[in-house]
């Protein structure tokens, strides 16, 4: 089964190739950062068409500003976070050497607005002078530690970060510990993020309890942003899961009922389906995944 999905999500994800060798989100839209990065990606997971992933890092090179980040759109450049994604894409591949770097220094340089009640914690958000979330700093520590700067202070600042809005019975949210004096309920996609990031930066014991809560909803999830980084956020800590093939093929087969993914979803399951759920080499150096304890 896994051959013939791989296959056929490959053919869903070339039907969205753009003449100008970018990745569309939708089929029939235009080009995106974020999809395009997310489908070379996939491709260089599954070892398929090179061809077209080089393509597509010549698109999202077109696409940097001159101060290194890679916005969703030009007409929206404060929102930078497809940076992350796009130094995951240029990994490996040293024609993109100089963009890469530069998109690099952005991340370091670049930070989220400082709050008066926690002016030390400094992660990521996804615009520009805006509050920092868990998923854009997820991102952008994994950016960094794949390409090499695992040790570098702005990991640890983001690593203090995430670590602070783990709740209390494990797993994370957005970015919301307690409202209104209510603690706040973890969602299985920010948890599969957050957990991918930090392995290899903190010790086991530290996120056992989110380990446990991602593992019971992976077991019985099948929406592909859920079900794709809760698989991965697992596998990073090397916990495996059974049938990875089958219950991709189970995401998969929802689009009948609610139509096509989008490309960024396609090419996460793919990258899942490809690695058996341990794509570690791709989120992270491999000294920091030495450091896994």
């Amino acid at each position: 089964m896994g051959k013939g999905l791989l296959d056929n999500i490959l053919g869903e994800l070339c039907g969205r190739v753009q003449a100008d060798g970018g990745f569309a989100e939708r089929p029939g839209g235009t080009f995106r950062p974020d999809s395009t990065a997310w489908a070379i990606m996939a491709l260089e997971a599954a070892g398929r068409r090179h061809e077209l992933a080089e393509a597509g890092r010549t698109r999202l090179a077109a696409a940097q500003m001159k101060n290194g980040s890679v916005p969703v759109s030009s007409e929206a450049p404060d929102a930078f976070w497809p940076t992350s994604l796009a130094v995951l894409a240029w990994n490996d591949s040293t024609s993109y050497q100089q963009n890469q770097n530069q998109a690099i220094e952005f991340l370091l340089q670049t930070g989220n607005k400082r709050l008066k009640d926690s002016p030390t914690k400094r992660g990521w958000p996804w615009t520009a002078g805006t509050h920092l979330w868990v998923v854009p700093t997820s991102l952008a520590i994994m950016a960094l530690s794949s390409a090499g700067h695992g040790g570098h202070k702005r990991i640890g600042e983001g690593v203090d970060v995430l670590m602070s809005l783990q709740l209390p019975g494990g797993g994370w949210n957005c970015g919301s510990t307690v409202v209104f004096d209510q603690v706040q309920l973890p969602q299985a996609d920010c948890t599969g993020v957050a957990l991918a990031a930090l392995a290899g930066h903190v010790p086991k014991e530290r996120v056992q309890k989110s380990l446990d809560y991602l593992a019971a909803q992976v077991s019985r999830i099948r929406s592909p942003l859920s079900l794709g980084w809760g698989i991965i956020g697992l596998g990073a800590w090397g916990v495996t899961q059974p049938a990875i093939a089958d219950v991709v093929a189970e995401s998969c087969q929802l689009q009948q009922k609610y139509g096509p993914y989008d490309t960024s979803l396609l090419s996460l399951l793919m990258v899942v389906l490809a690695t058996n759920g341990n794509p570690a080499g791709m989120f992270s150096s491999e000294g920091d995944r030495r450091g896994a304890a």
